[in-house]
């Protein structure tokens, strides 16, 4: 989970849904967090890939430290890399983000041929193609190199509740076709808040 001293205020409630995670006895879960402010985001997901890998990790699941996590979301996200090692990667194109400031609540659904969000992905993707040394966006340019066989979008808006805020990393500007207002959290969220 790489973080940043802005989101500070967020980080113990996206570390507690971490800590929530319902997962297959045998699984081991890691979490490591860094929030070194000196480092691109792609430096630490680097190190910290290196890390977990030294500990026997075989998937890696990506975590903000200003979004909550649903309790089943690893399951959800490393199952499918397990039962077809054809997959590379799995995320999601839709995704509900909360407005810290306002509390409006947003839909967000991008072109899965382009990008998916909320990544988790086999360490031999990253041995493969480690992340670029730049900051917001690595994660994005970094499944450009892997077919889209090799992604699978889960199309699941229940993965993660992100926030907005004035900190976010990559603005998030809540106009065009792929942004929907919503009216509430929606009830597969709701146990997050």
């Amino acid at each position: 989970m790489p973080s940043i001293p802005q989101h500070q205020q967020f980080l113990d409630k996206a570390i507690d849904s971490i800590h929530k995670q319902q997962y297959p006895e045998g699984w081991d879960v890691f979490l490591h967090v860094d929030g070194n402010p000196q480092e691109t985001l792609g430096a630490k997901l680097n190190r910290m890939l290196e890390h977990v890998i030294s500990l026997g990790a075989e998937f890696v699941v990506l975590t903000d430290s200003d979004d909550l996590h649903h309790p089943t979301r690893i399951q959800r996200q490393i199952q499918p890399l397990i039962d077809n090692r054809n997959l590379m990667m799995t995320g999601t194109s839709q995704i509900v983000f909360q407005d810290a400031r306002n509390k409006e609540v947003w839909k967000y659904r991008g072109n899965s041929a382009l990008w998916i969000g909320g990544l988790a992905f086999a360490v031999e993707a990253w041995k493969a193609h480690r992340f670029e040394n730049i900051g917001a966006g690595c994660d994005t340019k970094w499944q450009k190199q892997f077919s889209e066989q090799a992604r699978l979008d889960l199309q699941d808006e229940s993965l993660m509740l992100c926030s907005i805020h004035a900190s976010n990393t990559s603005k998030k500007y809540t106009v065009g076709r792929e942004w929907m207002q919503l009216p509430d959290v929606p009830d597969t969220l709701m146990e997050l808040l």
